[in-house]
């Protein structure tokens, strides 16, 4: 993954965790579960894939680690 690519996917998952997200529609699943954070928490692996691949090919290429 491309340094821009990389730069583009965090900055369209960091817009939708802060500034999309709190203006849904806040629906209530299985009647304690707010909408909001299962939208949070859904998002955590996204993250999670994005930084690792990241992390991944950065250590690929270092030599003396």
């Amino acid at each position: 993954m491309n340094k821009s690519l990389f730069i583009v996917l965090n900055i369209i998952f960091f817009v939708f965790n802060f500034c999309v997200i709190r203006y849904l529609p806040s629906v209530i699943f299985m009647d304690w579960l707010p909408s909001h954070f299962l939208f949070f928490f859904g998002t955590a692996p996204i993250g999670s894939l994005i930084w690792g691949t990241y992390f991944i090919k950065f250590f690929k290429t270092q030599k003396d680690i």
